[in-house]
């Protein structure tokens, strides 16, 4: 039992996550040209992008989003900062953003806040160490617009739903009196 454990432990230490230096090195061309075939295959030789696809299959590569996002210079991670999911008003705007992001290749990282205000604070403040490309606020908490202005001022794009602070912030309300 002991060797089994230890067995597994030492084969996960020697693995290592594929790179496009892997498949460079097996297709026999550049990693640029490694990357261009990967993102841009119409802009690459068929030849070289079926070389180049035949060898990410082979080490079974998977993209690393993460050093995709610091070669951009952009995630394509969209945060969605919530109250909590147990409201159905709020679970349904869950479900439908993460629907809209899913269908334009956008991934979603969810926090929430348990109504809490510091807390609402903190997921704020780790989506903006993240560098996330873009946050959702769900029923934000007003002591938290002047933090949100911050992140929108390091370039991060935010939209609160429900709430209308104020007309300087990007928002979607509801109409309630219809006009």
């Amino acid at each position: 039992m002991e060797r089994s454990v230890r067995s597994r432990k030492e084969a996960a230490s020697h693995m290592r996550h594929v790179t496009i230096k892997d498949i460079a090195r097996i297709a026999g061309v550049s990693t640029s040209t490694v990357s261009r075939a990967l993102r841009e295959p119409d802009k690459t030789p068929a030849e070289t992008v079926s070389k180049v696809r035949a060898a990410a299959e082979a080490l079974n590569y998977v993209y690393n989003a993460t050093a995709g996002s610091l070669s951009k210079r952009r995630s394509d991670t969209i945060g969605i900062l919530l109250p909590s999911p147990t409201y159905a008003a709020f679970g349904v705007n869950l479900m439908a953003i993460q629907k809209t992001c899913s269908e334009r290749n956008y991934s979603c990282k969810v926090a929430l806040s348990q109504f809490s205000p510091e807390e609402e604070r903190l997921a704020m403040r780790r989506f903006h160490e993240q560098r996330i490309g873009g946050l959702i606020l769900v029923g934000l908490d007003m002591s938290n617009v002047e933090y949100m202005k911050t992140l929108e001022a390091a370039g991060i794009p935010c939209i609160i739903l429900w709430e209308v602070p104020d007309e300087s912030v990007n928002y979607i309300g509801i109409d309630i009196g219809g006009t």
